[in-house]
């Protein structure tokens, strides 16, 4: 693998982010694409291999925490432009298709509501 290929993989792997990622991440999403780490050329380590590719990536952060954002070019933009009006990916949680229900009170008993899937079952408590 020469390294106008592995530049164009890295360039790839950034430009389908809306954000800018860690080198870590963007080593991890090589090795799964590539089935190997990014290689170094003859460069010691990866932060010198992303310095000497200024025309496709640019670095920032503190030298212990570097981002790697992409340098958008006349060939890139239209794509960079589609990526940033994609929906962004919210987490879900297991329970966020659950609505609390207040617990309420008929005279003088008390009731414990609780969560079984969707439906919420009542439970009197003497």
């Amino acid at each position: 693998m020469d390294k106008e290929e592995v530049v164009t993989i890295i360039r790839s792997i950034i430009s389908s982010s809306q954000a800018p990622l860690k080198i870590s991440q963007i080593n991890n999403d090589f090795k799964k694409h590539t089935g190997i780490s990014i290689p170094f050329f003859e460069f010691k380590n990866l932060v010198e291999f992303f310095q000497s590719i200024p025309e496709t990536v640019k670095l920032t952060g503190n030298p212990t925490d570097y981002y790697v954002g992409l340098v958008i070019s006349k060939k890139s933009a239209h794509i960079v432009s589609l990526v940033e009006k994609q929906k962004k990916n919210r987490k879900t949680t297991k329970f966020d298709s659950f609505k609390y229900v207040k617990p309420c009170s008929l005279t003088s008993r008390k009731f414990e509501n609780r969560y079984v899937g969707i439906i919420v079952i009542t439970k009197f408590i003497r």
